[in-house]
């Protein structure tokens, strides 16, 4: 799976996977968000698309 395929997953397959609880992802992305002054989960995956020379 391509790194911009792994942005895509649902929060709640991430949490299943690592065995941690879905809020945690959600705090870790609005931490992450809020780092880079985004609003949206797609102003991160886009991000992500240029950054790795990708499409979002």
């Amino acid at each position: 799976m391509s790194r911009l395929g792994l942005a895509w997953k649902e929060a709640k397959q991430v949490a299943d996977e690592r065995g941690i609880a879905i809020t945690t992802i959600r705090s870790q992305i609005a931490a992450i968000l809020s780092k880079i002054g985004a609003t949206r989960q797609a102003e991160l995956v886009g991000l992500l698309a240029r950054l790795w020379g990708g499409e979002a």
